[in-house]
């Protein structure tokens, strides 16, 4: 469910993000599944009134799967929190080590554990910890790569989930908070570059559509 929702809100050549249907290939690739076993899984999802299907077999989320996927959302980024800031893990290791931890959390323990990490409002990725809140924020932000030549821009938010996208970002001194000048984009060289802090840096083009800034 959390792979179909990540799924289904896309980065556009543009860099705003979309509301966009997914296929059972997308979802099988993200998750390192067959598949068939990525389709039986949606297949569960769909009788469970949680994901449906249109005629070329892409998949959304329902308002059931919506509200279900909120749910989730909320619990791992509450506990990428505390991996990070309590455990010691880096931002990098923070998501897989979270999904690891879920399934020990009641709602109970997992309002507990919020209120004791201080009420935060964002995960270590700069996503806000309220989903409904990401979802109408994140149509004020545009990814990295389409930015305009020489602009200045601050990181808002960074993917989930990809640990070595996520190290590759972080060598490059991008994390939520950064500000990024003398932006410039090269497809033609598949790089996109940047000056953060004293030095000038750069990304390919594709790692920088996983960054949203302001």
């Amino acid at each position: 469910l959390l792979a179909v929702d990540a799924l289904t809100a896309r980065v556009v050549e543009c860099g705003a993000v979309v509301d966009a249907p997914t296929l059972a290939a997308h979802v099988a690739q993200i998750l390192g599944v067959s598949r068939p076993a990525a389709g039986e899984m949606i297949g569960r999802l769909e009788k469970d009134d949680l994901v449906s299907r249109g005629r070329r077999k892409e998949v959304l989320l329902t308002p059931s799967g919506r509200r279900a996927a909120d749910v989730l959302l909320r619990r791992q980024r509450i506990l990428e929190r505390f991996v990070v800031e309590t455990l010691g893990y880096d931002v990098a290791d923070c998501y897989e080590e979270a999904r690891g931890l879920a399934p020990g959390f009641d709602e109970d323990a997992l309002e507990r554990l919020w209120l004791a990490l201080g009420r935060p409002d964002r995960c270590p990725h700069g996503r806000p910890i309220d989903a409904a809140e990401a979802r109408r924020t994140a149509r004020d932000l545009i990814a990295l790569s389409a930015t305009q030549p020489g602009a200045t821009v601050r990181v808002d938010r960074l993917e989930e989930g990809n640990r070595e996208r996520l190290q590759a970002l972080d060598d490059a001194g991008i994390r939520p908070g950064s500000v990024l000048t003398d932006v410039e984009v090269h497809p033609a060289a598949d790089l996109v570059s940047f000056t953060v802090g004293d030095g000038r840096e750069a990304i390919s083009v594709s790692l920088a559509g996983s960054v949203l800034v302001r």
